[in-house]
C-alpha cells in the first residue's frame, strides 16, 4: 500500500474477513476431516488438522483477522478444543446480523448505528438471558445422566494403569502417583456426566495411541498447568520476577506471638488488628525487600492486608489449595511458606522469566512464564485461571486434550503409516488428493473466492481412525441449546431478546450442518437428512424433559459428543457473541487493505501493512 488511508468498516467487510477465516479451516473441520499439509520457511513438511496452526502458517496482517484468530489461538491455549467452532460461530453470527440488517436497511451501507444497537443488545442477552439457560442445560444434562455404575468404571480403570505406567518410563515417580490419580478422576467423571463405557474405551485407545512416543506428556509438563483462584491488587505487567506461594495468613496466627522485641496483649478487638498489622507490614516489607513482586497464597486475604499490598506494590493470586501445594513443590523445586514468622528463604522464592495479568472472555488468567534453564520436568508457563474449575479438573482437560493431540499426530504416527499406502520410498504426493483453500481476499473485494498467494494443501488420510474418533459429532451439544432457546422464545420475552436468540439459534445451527454434510453413511446405512435429524434429536430432547426421566436416545446423541462438551462448548458460544460483539464496534481502519502477505516479502512492507 502507497499510503495509509481511513477505511470505515461495515458488515460485509467483517463477513468477507470471518467468511474467508471459515473456507479456509472448514475442510480441517469436524472428526471426518482432511488434513492440511503445511511447510515451513525451511522447507519441512507438516500434517496438522488444527485450525490455530493452519491459520497460524498464513502471514495475517489485518487487524481485524488478527483480532479473531488471536481470539481463537487464546481459546485453543487455555481449553486445547473448540477453536475452529469458535470461527464458525463468528461467522454465522455475523451472517446472521447481515441478512437481518439488509432486511430492515435494504442493503444500506451505512450501518454504525445498527450495528452498535445489535451489540449492545447482544451484550445484555448474553449477560442475562443466555447464562441462565446455559445454567438450565446444565443442570438437564446431568439430571439425565446421573444414573451410572461407578464401581464399574473402578473396575475397568485397573488395567488401565498396567497399560499406560510403562510407557512412563523415565518418568518422576511422583508424576506417575499424579497421572494415575488423574486418569481415575477422568474415567469416573465421564461415567457420572453419562459417558458409555464403550465412549471411555475409545478414548484411552486414543490416549494410548499418542503415549508411546511421549511427545504429548512432555508437552503437558512444558505447557503448563491450571490453577484456581481469585485476583487481588493491582494490575499486572510483563517483567522478571519473584513469586513465592504462602501456606499461611500473612497476617499471621492469633495464637503465635511474633519473634520480636514487640509483646501484644491480644485480650482485645483493637490490639488483635494492632498486632495482625504489625505481623503483616514486617512480612510484605520483608518480601519486598528480597525483590518478591507476586503472592500465590492458599489462604483467603483480609482487605486490610490487601491495602497493605498495594501500597507496596506487590499483587496477591489466592489460588492455591494445601491438597496441590505438593505438585507446585515438585514443579517449581521450591518449597511454599508455612509461618510468616520464621522468614522468607531462598527456597521459598520461585523466579519467572515474565508474569502478565490478562483477561480473556471475562476470566482473568495470571501467567508465569519461566526460562529455558529451567528443570525438565519444570512447566515453561504456569496460567492461573481465575476463577475457574478445581485444580484437579482443569489437570483432566490435559488428558481430555489427547483427543485434539492424536488427530493432529495421526499421520505422523506409526498406526496412521501402516494405514496409508506410502512408504518412506514413495513421494508424499502418492498417497494423497490435494486441494487448494481460497485465500482471505483483499478488504475492497466483495466476493471472497479470491486465490491464495500462501497455498494450504488438505489430505484424504485413508485411516480410518479420524472417522473412528470419539469426536463424531453430530452438533449434540447444539440441539440441546437450541432446544432450550426455543423453549425461552415461547415465554413473554421482548422482541429484542426474541431477535438474540434467533441469532444465537442461527450459529448453533452451522455446526450441525457442517457436520453432517462431511457424516458418511453409517453401518445401518441411515443418513438422513440435516432437518430429518434435528427433527429427531429434538423430540428426544422434548420427551425427556416432560417425562423427567432419560431415553435410550437422548443418551445416545450425548455419548457421542465430545466429552468435554458443556464446559467448552459453553465458552466457546460465550467468546464468539463477546468477539463479534467488540467487532461490531470497530468504525474505522488505517491503512490495511490486504489480509495476507506471501512470507516472501518484506519486513518493510509489513510495517507499512500493519495497523498503527
Amino acid at each position: 500500500m502507497d499510503e495509509k488511508q481511513i477505511i470505515p468498516i461495515h458488515l460485509k467487510d467483517l463477513r468477507i474477513i470471518t467468511g474467508s477465516l471459515k473456507n479456509t479451516i472448514s475442510k480441517s473441520f469436524g472428526p471426518n476431516c482432511q488434513q492440511a499439509l503445511l511447510t515451513s520457511s525451511t522447507g519441512q513438511m507438516s500434517v496438522t488438522c488444527s485450525g490455530v496452526s493452519i491459520l497460524s502458517s498464513l502471514h495475517i496482517c489485518h487487524p481485524i483477522a488478527k483480532v479473531i484468530v488471536d481470539s481463537m489461538t487464546s481459546f485453543y491455549q487455555v481449553y486445547g478444543d473448540g477453536s475452529k467452532t469458535l470461527i464458525v460461530y463468528v461467522d454465522e453470527l455475523l451472517s446472521a446480523i447481515e441478512l437481518h440488517h439488509n432486511k430492515r436497511n435494504h442493503g444500506s451501507s451505512a450501518d454504525t448505528s445498527f450495528r452498535v444497537a445489535v451489540s449492545r443488545s447482544l451484550y445484555e442477552f448474553v449477560n442475562s438471558e443466555l447464562v441462565y439457560i446455559c445454567d438450565n442445560v446444565s443442570k438437564f444434562v446431568y439430571a439425565q445422566n446421573s444414573q451410572k455404575d461407578v464401581q464399574a468404571c473402578q473396575i475397568f480403570a485397573r488395567p488401565l494403569y498396567n497399560v499406560i505406567l510403562p510407557c512412563l518410563q523415565g518418568l518422576p515417580g511422583q508424576v506417575c502417583d499424579h497421572l494415575a490419580d488423574i486418569l481415575t478422576s477422568f474415567v469416573m467423571s465421564t461415567v457420572e456426566t453419562g459417558m458409555d463405557l464403550n465412549i471411555v474405551q475409545k478414548f484411552l485407545d486414543n490416549f494410548l495411541f499418542v503415549l508411546p512416543n511421549r511427545s504429548y506428556m512432555n508437552s503437558y509438563f512444558r505447557e503448563g498447568l491450571f490453577l484456581q483462584g481469585s485476583v487481588f491488587g493491582q494490575q499486572f505487567s510483563a517483567s522478571t520476577a519473584k513469586v513465592i506461594f504462602l501456606q499461611c495468613p500473612l497476617e499471621g496466627n492469633v495464637d503465635k506471638q511474633a519473634s520480636d522485641t514487640v509483646t501484644f496483649n491480644c485480650d482485645s478487638s483493637e490490639s488483635l488488628l494492632t498486632y495482625r498489622t504489625h505481623v503483616t507490614r514486617r512480612t510484605l516489607q520483608e518480601l519486598k525487600n528480597a525483590g518478591v513482586s507476586l503472592i500465590l497464597t492458599t489462604q483467603k486475604v483480609p482487605p486490610f492486608v490487601l491495602q497493605m499490598c498495594h501500597s507496596l506494590d506487590l499483587s496477591v493470586v489466592a489460588c492455591l489449595s494445601d491438597a496441590n501445594t505438593d505438585l507446585m513443590m515438585f514443579l517449581t523445586g521450591k518449597v511454599p511458606v508455612t509461618s510468616v514468622y520464621d522468614g522468607v528463604h531462598s527456597e521459598n522464592i520461585i523466579t519467572v522469566a515474565s508474569w502478565e495479568h490478562t483477561v480473556v472472555a471475562g476470566k482473568h488468567f495470571v501467567s508465569l512464564m519461566f526460562d529455558d534453564s529451567c528443570a525438565k520436568y519444570k512447566p515453561y508457563a504456569m496460567f492461573i485461571c481465575v476463577p475457574s474449575e478445581s485444580f484437579h479438573q482443569q489437570i483432566k482437560t490435559y488428558v481430555r486434550k489427547s483427543l485434539t493431540v492424536t488427530n493432529n499426530c495421526l499421520l505422523a504416527s506409526i498406526k496412521a503409516l501402516n494405514k496409508t499406502s506410502f512408504s518412506s520410498t514413495c513421494s508424499l504426493s502418492s498417497a494423497v488428493n490435494t486441494e487448494n483453500v481460497c485465500s482471505i481476499p483483499d478488504l475492497e473485494k466483495p466476493d471472497i473466492t479470491g486465490r491464495n498467494p500462501h497455498e494450504i494443501k488438505f489430505i484424504k488420510s485413508k485411516s480410518s481412525s479420524i472417522i473412528n474418533n470419539i469426536l463424531a459429532g453430530n452438533g449434540y451439544f447444539e440441539h440441546v441449546l437450541i432446544y432450550f432457546l426455543k423453549q425461552s422464545m415461547e415465554s413473554d420475552i421482548s422482541p429484542q431478546k426474541q431477535t438474540c436468540c434467533n441469532l444465537i439459534i442461527k450459529i448453533l445451527e452451522a455446526v450441525p450442518k457442517m457436520l453432517h454434510k462431511k457424516q458418511l453413511v453409517s453401518k445401518s446405512g441411515h443418513n438422513g437428512g440435516f432437518l430429518h435429524l434435528q427433527k429427531d434429536i429434538m423430540k428426544a430432547i422434548d420427551v425427556a424433559a416432560v417425562s423427567g426421566v432419560s431415553t435410550k436416545n437422548l443418551l445416545d446423541y450425548f455419548h457421542n459428543g465430545a466429552v468435554d462438551v458443556l464446559n467448552i462448548k459453553f465458552e466457546i458460544v460465550f467468546v464468539a457473541v463477546n468477539l463479534v460483539v467488540k467487532l461490531l464496534r470497530v468504525d474505522y481502519l488505517v491503512g490495511v487493505k490486504k489480509l495476507i502477505h506471501p512470507k516472501s516479502e518484506s519486513a518493510a512492507q509489513d510495517d507499512d501493512d500493519d495497523i498503527e
